[in-house]
């Protein structure tokens, strides 16, 4: 309960100065005092966000709310309030007791920001807080008790955010108090009839107290008990809630996000209001030089997601703010896929498979104009796969200086993987070479992604730029491909098949030698040694001794030409 309002233990100097006016007040009949505090206590926030979240309006004048008037009492921003203490009022000596309990500040990168602070007045230490309702206190004085008080009202909200986000300081002065952040959403009108709603002091018997019927009071809505007031004649619904304490000491301004706790996933919200409190807003003992300050308060609706996984485990490197994913995969089954949505605030997950087929997309979608922390109200995940992957066998070459090729290393167990780019263009990567690490070649034309004649380009890999020479063959059951690797005035050959008769050829282009297809033969020059001719099945088809040039004749058909450099795929017609 709020009992630091309490003022049981007047200085005794102070009791004396006012005891005049005191008798000269309760000379009046009792005051039995009930009104409604209507719907003016409500600001209108006209969007997803809160009015002067950043604190740079301009700041006003407080008027701390009673029961018995009003009167000025610091400054405060514009749409917010802070609890500055109004005091007891006296019919001579006007306010006794105030205190300003809130004060502005130079904010987080900005001018303006709000810090709170526990004071003392009349002896007894109160609580610094600010909030978007309106703040009230109230005190039984001389009986030494009927401490209450807190904040009623609110903004008009129709958005469920996920949750609320600030910078702040925090400074304990009595580390065993920490602040406190409130929140909450409701609809629905929430009212308690007998509400105290000022400070108030006895003589004789007579009551100086009025009291109000109070419209959307925190602990009303929160379902907690109060101090004082009434029955609570009329209800609405809580729909979500934040109610948590920050630790001290904070010297630098730090972000701070924290989520909505949803306690009713179906109602519509109508109303919200949030609290920041330099000590446990709901502490009957707060410590005094115990501080808080605040700037640039959001809420935010997430769009994103907290959890993404594939067969069941999370996928590698997931962060809700990455929304980009590579794998040397080829793309799983959609169902494979399942998301879960970051907060507990309704909102739509899809998913749904790219055209291409090699993309997975997970789109995330929020409440229309309600914007999470980019200004977006809508993510989109993309699980980016390969449209194919290639088992096979890796042999790395060195080119010698008379242009022969000597066999340097064979990397079993390797493979090779396609990808078909928007512009109909492919992407080809071998993974983790022992020599150049991943080689990942963009924007190789192909029909199909499997058979392109030689192309040339410039890529960056582990030791630096490099050129990159690749061409490639396939067909039903066989494939090889050749990489021409110049990196740092060196050439290697790299050759990647599935044939483990191939698998020792040094290139698919000839660096010397030339094999070409004729009508019914193929002509192949500059080869001196055995040149071997293979179906696609592997079967040896040929096997010719050549000093120079050779015409080799041949049926119809796709054939790979191995001579003591290179190998070649031709077709015969």
């Amino acid at each position: 309960m709020h009992n630091w309002r309490k003022m049981s233990n007047f200085d005794p100097i102070i009791y004396k100065k006012i005891a005049v006016i005191i008798i000269k007040i309760m000379k009046t009949k009792k005051l039995a005092l009930s009104f409604v505090l209507i719907a003016s206590a409500a600001i209108t926030s006209n969007a997803q966000q809160l009015p002067n979240s950043s604190f740079e309006e301009a700041w006003v004048k407080c008027d701390p709310w009673t029961s018995n008037g009003t009167t000025t009492v610091g400054e405060t921003p514009t749409s917010w309030t802070i609890a500055n203490v109004p005091g007891y009022k006296s019919g001579i000596l006007g306010w006794l007791g105030k205190l300003e309990v809130g004060k502005k500040i130079a904010g987080h990168n900005s001018a303006s920001a709000v810090e709170v602070f526990n004071g003392v007045t009349f002896g007894k230490n109160v609580p610094g807080y600010f909030s978007l309702g309106t703040t009230w206190s109230t005190a039984n004085t001389t009986q030494g008790g009927g401490a209450d008080g807190g904040t009623f009202g609110g903004v008009n909200l129709t958005y469920c955010p996920d949750a609320v986000s600030f910078w702040y300081k925090d400074t304990r002065a009595d580390a065993t108090e920490k602040s406190t952040v409130v929140a909450y959403l409701w609809n629905g009108t929430y009212k308690q009839d007998k509400v105290p709603g000022n400070i108030s002091m006895l003589k004789n018997g007579a009551e100086t107290r009025t009291y109000v019927t109070m419209v959307n009071r925190d602990r009303n809505i929160l379902g907690m008990q109060t101090a004082e007031g009434g029955a609570i004649t009329s209800q609405g619904t809580l729909i979500a809630k934040i109610d948590q304490y920050l630790t001290g000491n904070v010297a630098n301004w730090t972000e701070q996000v924290i989520d909505f706790n949803y306690v009713d996933q179906n109602a519509a919200p109508q109303m919200f209001n949030i609290i920041f409190s330099a000590g446990d807003y709901w502490s009957a003992s707060p410590k005094k030089g115990n501080s808080l300050s605040i700037d640039d308060v959001a809420l935010l609706y997430y769009s994103r997601l907290s959890d993404l996984k594939v067969n069941g485990a999370t996928v590698a490197g997931f962060d809700s703010k990455k929304f980009e994913y590579n794998f040397l995969e080829k793309v799983p089954a959609l169902s494979s896929v399942s998301a879960t949505k970051m907060g507990n605030a309704p909102k739509t997950v899809s998913t749904e498979l790219a055209a291409n087929g090699s993309d997975i997309l997970v789109t995330v979608a929020n409440q229309a104009g309600a914007n999470d922390f980019d200004g977006k109200n809508t993510h989109t995940y993309t699980l980016s796969y390969m449209n194919e992957e290639l088992d096979g066998i890796f042999t790395v070459n060195t080119q010698n200086p008379n242009g022969s090729l000597s066999v340097e290393v064979q990397q079993q167990d390797m493979k090779l993987f396609f990808k078909k780019n928007a512009d109909g263009k492919y992407t080809v990567i071998i993974p983790n070479t022992s020599k150049y690490g991943t080689i990942t070649v963009d924007g190789v034309v192909s029909e199909d992604g499997k058979n392109f004649g030689k192309q040339t380009f410039e890529v960056v890999l582990a030791g630096g730029k490099a050129t990159v020479a690749i061409q490639g063959i396939a067909n039903e059951n066989d494939f090889l491909y050749s990489y021409s690797v110049t990196l740092n005035g060196e050439t290697r050959i790299l050759t990647f098949t599935n044939n483990s008769a191939l698998s020792g050829v040094e290139s698919v282009e000839g660096l010397s030698e030339k094999v070409v297809a004729k009508a019914g033969s193929i002509e192949v020059c500059g080869v001196n040694g055995s040149v071997n001719v293979y179906a696609v099945d592997g079967r040896l088809v040929k096997s010719v001794a050549v000093n120079g040039e050779a015409t080799i004749e041949l049926a119809n058909g796709l054939y790979i030409v191995r001579t003591p450099k290179t190998a070649t795929k031709v077709l015969v017609k």
